[in-house]
C-alpha cells in the first residue's frame, strides 16, 4: 500500500522504511559538481530538456538539529548541500548532503551523516521533494522538505519530525540554504 500526498500539485509518496530502498539510489555526490546529472540531458524519454535560467549548482550549508523532548537542543550537525537544479528534468532536483555533530552526539556519531535530497520546482518558485538523512542503514531520517527558489537564486528547505536513536527520542528541524553557482568563465 502506497501513501502519498500533494504538495504544490505533485502527489509525493510518504516514505516509510520499506521505501527507503528506493529513495536516493543513483549518484552518491562528490566534490566535483555533479550532485547527480538526471542523465545525460536530465530528461527521462532520452530527448534534450528546454534550458532554463534557474538551471544549475546550487551550494551551500545543510543543518540537522536534534532537539530533547522537554526542548532542550542537544547538537546540531552542520555540513554542506550540493544540489543540481534542472528545472524542466523528469526530476528538477537531485542533491547531497553531509553533516557532522560537533557537541554532545560527536562521541556517538564521530563520521559524517550524509543525506538525499530529491524535489520539483513550481513555475512560483516553490518546492518540495523526498529528504532522506542517513544515521545508519537502519537509522534513518525519511520526510518531505518544504521550500522554493527565489528571485536571489537562493534554493532553501526545511523539514521536521522525530526520530529514535539509540533508545532516545528526538525532536529534529533540518534545513539547507544554498545559493546558485555563478558558472564558469570560458575563454
Amino acid at each position: 500500500m502506497t501513501l502519498s500526498r500533494t504538495f504544490f500539485g505533485l502527489s509525493l509518496p510518504l516514505l516509510t522504511l520499506g521505501s527507503a530502498l528506493f529513495v536516493g539510489c543513483g549518484d552518491k555526490g562528490d566534490d566535483s559538481g555533479n550532485a547527480g546529472d538526471g542523465g545525460a540531458d536530465g530528461g527521462g524519454d532520452g530527448g534534450a530538456v528546454e534550458p532554463d535560467a534557474r538551471d544549475g549548482q546550487y551550494r551551500g550549508q545543510f543543518n540537522l538539529r536534534l532537539i530533547e523532548p522537554e526542548g532542550d537542543l542537544v547538537d546540531a550537525c552542520v555540513g554542506t548541500a550540493i544540489i543540481q537544479l534542472i528545472v524542466n528534468a523528469d526530476q528538477p532536483i537531485r542533491g547531497t548532503s553531509s553533516c557532522r555533530f560537533n557537541e554532545a552526539l560527536a562521541a556517538d556519531w564521530p563520521d559524517p551523516i550524509s543525506g538525499v535530497i530529491n524535489g520539483a520546482i513550481e513555475e512560483d518558485g516553490q518546492g518540495t521533494g523526498p529528504v532522506r538523512v542517513m544515521f545508519t542503514k537502519e537509522t534513518v531520517i525519511e520526510n518531505v522538505w518544504l521550500g522554493g527558489l527565489d528571485e536571489k537564486e537562493r534554493l532553501d528547505g526545511t523539514f521536521v519530525g522525530r526520530i529514535n536513536l539509540e533508545g532516545t527520542e528526538y525532536q529534529y528541524s533540518g534545513s539547507f540554504n544554498t545559493a546558485k553557482v555563478p558558472p564558469k568563465k570560458t575563454e
